[in-house]
């Protein structure tokens, strides 16, 4: 969650800084004492840029919505013991309540790394089962928030357990595709992600009282 909080906003951020500057086409003259030139950039050219810069930017982050919400809701409909499908990965549940909650989480850890950095470090460890309240219990993204700091605020010494020990896994994960020159990253991410969402989605049901199906034998 903590990727999809702070990646998201700032990747939307990077596509419209690189679509301003494409933009920035114009005309202008150069000289040098003896010499004197005009040259002309094509705006036509800079504004398509613009557009398809923004087109590609939105379709990136709209598809990182969908699975990021699919998977959640995969994490959840295996802790509730309901089977589970490769089309199960495809169906995404409250996609609008998710991105509300989701884009309202990481403005807020936005803002909170540019007052100091810590405030949004903060920010993000107190919102990150936001998500979880909106796909599990249909919550808009004011209330997810308000919940998620209620659970987190009550619980802390536990939710902090288990924040280590996903940033561990992730650290493992990253380690593998570092030592593997980034090929490791295809079997290390898919493992880091899967366990990082079934220990929150554990965490979230044990905090909030809610189920957990025993373990297939």
């Amino acid at each position: 969650m903590w990727v999809l909080a702070i990646g998201v906003p700032f990747a939307i951020l990077y596509f419209i800084l690189i679509a301003a500057l494409m933009a920035t086409a114009g005309t202008g003259t150069y000289e040098d004492g003896s010499t004197s030139y005009s040259y002309e950039n094509s705006s036509s050219l800079g504004a398509g840029t613009t557009v398809l810069m923004f087109v590609i930017g939105i379709a990136v982050a709209a598809v990182g919505f969908y699975m990021a919400a699919s998977i959640t809701a995969v994490n959840l409909d295996v802790a509730d013991g309901k089977p589970v499908s490769f089309g199960s990965f495809f169906r995404a549940r409250n996609f609008g309540a998710f991105v509300g909650t989701a884009l309202l989480v990481g403005l807020g850890t936005v803002i909170g790394l540019f007052l100091l950095i810590i405030p949004g470090m903060v920010f993000a460890f107190f919102a990150q089962y936001a998500v979880f309240f909106t796909v599990d219990r249909g919550l808009g993204p004011v209330d997810a928030i308000k919940a998620s700091f209620r659970i987190v605020k009550d619980n802390l010494g536990p939710v902090f357990l288990v924040y280590l020990i996903v940033a561990l896994i992730s650290f493992a994960a990253s380690m593998a595709a570092s030592v593997t020159f980034g090929l490791g990253a295809f079997i290390a991410v898919p493992i880091q992600i899967a366990l990082s969402g079934l220990i929150h989605v554990y965490t979230y049901r044990r905090l909030t009282g809610g189920v957990i199906a025993p373990a297939p034998v």
